[in-house]
């Protein structure tokens, strides 16, 4: 069996939202890498990049690099990863979550202030919150016209490019969402959620608290918060551990090629399909990292402790 995934994994701070930044990572290790061969090689890449900084989410948007971080806002690169800065409409210390590009407009979900929009790649920002009660926003799904936000407590669909907000389904954390051909799912507090239609939600699998959930052609993972689990047919009602793969505290499951995965930690990388590890060098030792992206300037990595 081989799994085409490629997996950020660590310890689990799923709640913690309000610890420091400072707290989880000391600031001279840097906050962004790139590499340009695939996860042999990285380099710093943070210039202007706050040094305390935690990173939650990554987006691209038109060739620029968008960072949420956990008390620092929002931060932008416009020249390739050369440099960043901090952009108008969003507080220096916000809390921000999640972000995504949804038709060519930036999305940021933050720690009780709700939603903001950007419709200039993340340049500024501003509210977007009508019809939404201001809560946490965890993660965001974006595909089609579909425009999807989980909070603490339920879903919430926009039809309009965000613009207005209508909660769908209630009673649940939502941590993550994943799909599978038109089918949609999401990662609870008290399992896994299904929806043909982005609207009308059930409940499949309530045996664990997911933190996140992924796709691709083959398979469908689920990270809880004890074991890792290998969905057992396409309608996710049935799982498979797979505790011999993977640590028992996982956070941050991304879909990719067979390539690797990165254990933070430890700062090792593993090709899943052949159980050989090799080592990126340029990471730093012992280092949570989250929200890995590619990017036409390469795959990027951020020293960070969560992730949707």
């Amino acid at each position: 069996m081989k799994i085409y995934l490629l997996v950020l994994i660590g310890s689990m701070h799923i709640s913690l939202f309000a610890q420091s930044d400072s707290a989880f990572v000391e600031n001279a290790v840097g906050r962004i890498f790139v590499s340009k061969d695939l996860g042999e090689n990285w380099s710093r890449s943070d210039d202007g990049f706050p040094s305390e900084a935690v990173v939650n989410a990554l987006a691209l948007a038109d060739n620029i690099i968008i960072a949420a971080t956990e008390q620092h806002g929002i931060y932008i690169s416009t020249d390739g990863l050369k440099s960043w800065s901090a952009p108008e409409g969003i507080r220096k210390n916000e809390k921000v979550n999640a972000v995504t590009y949804h038709h060519g407009l930036v999305f940021a979900g933050t720690y009780r202030n709700g939603i903001f929009i950007s419709n200039d790649n993340g340049r500024s920002w501003k509210p977007a919150n009508d019809g939404l009660t201001v809560e946490s926003i965890r993660c965001f799904y974006s595909s089609g016209n579909i425009l999807l936000a989980g909070a603490d407590q339920g879903v919430y669909r926009s039809d309009d490019n965000g613009h207005t907000w209508k909660l769908v389904s209630r009673g649940n954390q939502i941590n993550s969402f994943t799909s599978k051909g038109s089918v949609l799912f999401a990662a609870t507090s008290h399992g896994i959620l299904r929806s043909e239609n982005g609207t009308d939600w059930i409940s499949v699998w309530d045996r664990a608290t997911v933190i996140s959930i992924a796709q691709n052609d083959h398979e469908m993972i689920a990270m809880s918060d004890g074991p890792v689990y290998l969905a057992a047919g396409t309608e996710g009602k049935y799982w498979i551990s797979l505790h011999q793969f993977f640590d028992r505290y996982t956070f941050r499951l991304t879909p990719s090629s067979d390539r690797l995965f990165i254990a933070p930690f430890k700062k090792t990388l593993k090709a899943l399909n052949n159980n050989e590890y090799f080592y990126g060098r340029g990471l730093p030792d012992k280092v949570p990292l989250s929200g890995l992206l590619e990017t036409p300037y390469g795959v990027i990595v951020a020293v960070g402790f969560t992730g949707c």
